[in-house]
């Protein structure tokens, strides 16, 4: 059993399940509706998402998610294949920074264009900074996303039990720094994984 619905978890146990990646990115002027894959596939309520937009171009890579840890909120990397020069220099704008950003995974059934189910909300966060990466004939562009987590560490809404984070507001006192034997993780912005007890 998976953290997924169990009508997604049905479809998965399927000999072939086609697992496609959901991206929606709140943009000031306008909303990318996107998917990993080139199918188009409507979301009842949500709207129709597509393989490609037109002006800013399709997702080229999807990266690992990097799970926080101590004192940093999980986040990930999404890689932009734009469609032209416009359409990099658009994404890579002051502008865009701050824009929110949903990752989800949904079970696709390319024959009628619909999910078996809603798609799992993986994170929910926003654009950080971009990178463009640019070689002979390709260019890519790289943006940085990191969880709606993160804004805990703008307050103290963030403290943490940590070593580093205690010493940055009490220096000197060092209580955390040998802590040993800590038998609960702290899961951020996720549920445990199945089968694992708090």
């Amino acid at each position: 059993m998976t953290s997924f619905s169990p009508a997604n978890d049905q479809a998965l146990a399927q000999p072939i399940a086609m697992v496609v990646g959901v991206c929606k990115i709140v943009l000031p002027d306008r909303t990318l509706r996107l998917l990993d894959t080139s199918a188009v596939a409507n979301i009842p309520g949500d709207g129709l998402y597509e393989g490609s937009d037109a002006t800013f171009g399709s997702l080229s890579d999807l990266a690992d998610f990097t799970d926080g840890a101590v004192d940093q909120a999980p986040g990930f990397k999404l890689t932009f294949a734009p469609a032209s020069d416009a359409a990099a220099i658009a994404l890579s704008s002051p502008a865009m920074q701050g824009s929110a950003v949903s990752l989800s995974l949904g079970i696709l059934v390319p024959a009628t264009g619909l999910f078996v189910d809603t798609p799992e909300l993986i994170l929910a966060g926003q654009i950080d900074y971009p990178t463009l990466r640019g070689g002979d004939n390709s260019r890519l562009l790289d943006l940085e996303i990191t969880a709606d987590t993160e804004m805990f560490f703008r307050g103290d809404d963030g403290v943490r039990l940590s070593d580093a984070y205690h010493q940055y507001l009490f220096p000197g006192e060092t209580g955390l720094s040998s802590v040993t034997g800590v038998l609960h993780q702290i899961w951020w912005g996720q549920s445990p994984l199945s089968g694992v007890t708090r």
